[in-house]
Order: C-alpha cells, then sequence, then structure tokens
C-alpha cells in the first residue's frame, strides 16, 4: 500500500514532503520515529503514508528532526554499509514473500536485516542469502 501511495502521489496527489530535500537519502541509516526504529527509507513511506506536503509544518520538523541521520552520509552505527550485500545486482522485488531466521519477511526487510546483521559483500554469508533467496527476490528489469 506504501508503495502503490508512493508511485501514484505524483499524479493525482500532492507535493509529497521530502525530508533531505535537495541531499541524498542514506536508506538503511536507522532512526527512531514515535519510538520505534525503521530505515530512513521506511521513514519516507510513513512520511508519504501520512501525506505531509511539502513545506508544511509537519514536513519542516520531520526535516529539521531526520535530515542529519538521514541525509547527511551513511550511519556510523552500521559500518561498512558501503558493503552491503547485494543479493540482486539488476533488480529486486523488495515486496516478495521470503522466510529468513524462521520469521517471513519481505525482500526489502531481508535487505535491511542482513546489514543489521553484519553480512556484507563477499562473504560466505553473502553468498548462502543470494543462492537462498534470489530466486525470489531478484529480477532482471526490462531494457
Amino acid at each position: 500500500c506504501q508503495a502503490a501511495k508512493a508511485e501514484l502521489q505524483d499524479s493525482c496527489c500532492f507535493d509529497k514532503c521530502d525530508i533531505c530535500a535537495d541531499g541524498n537519502l542514506y536508506w538503511d541509516n536507522p532512526v527512531e520515529f514515535k519510538g520505534v526504529t525503521f530505515a530512513c527509507g521506511e521513514l519516507t513511506w510513513i512520511i508519504t503514508g501520512n501525506m505531509y506536503e511539502g513545506g508544511s509544518d509537519e514536513c519542516n520538523n520531520m526535516q529539521t528532526t531526520y535530515y542529519d541521520k538521514c541525509c547527511s552520509g551513511p550511519s556510523p552505527d552500521i559500518p561498512n554499509a558501503g558493503n552491503k550485500c547485494e543479493i540482486c545486482p539488476d533488480g529486486k522485488d523488495w515486496y516478495a514473500s521470503v522466510v529468513y531466521g524462521g520469521k517471513p519477511m519481505t525482500c526489502l526487510e531481508l535487505d535491511s536485516v542482513l546489514l543489521r546483521n553484519g553480512v556484507f559483500g563477499n562473504s560466505a554469508e553473502c553468498d548462502q542469502a543470494a543462492q537462498e533467496y534470489s530466486l525470489t527476490c531478484c529480477y532482471t528489469p526490462p531494457t
């Protein structure tokens, strides 16, 4: 639902709030929102889902609160984030369902869990994850 809202909002809705405005979003950086830890990328979906409009007080507050953690560089809380395990080199079906560690989750959640668990590229754990989840999570985008 959040993905559909984000995808369609440009053509039919409102000027969405962008916490990074002119900066780059560091998707996996962890932030706390209402007592729950999210990746910055997930926080952008929450902001869009709440329909915070660009320039509104709510948007300005979110930018002030989260810009430093989400937009100013990789988080020191996630060392080696630049060497993250990419199980899908070309395209990922973020919402495909998988089971990791006995817990059902989407491929998007798996991506964050691998990073939080310290599974980095060029490791045996990353190779194993790619082998196990690539058929479900990966696709080749049309050219």
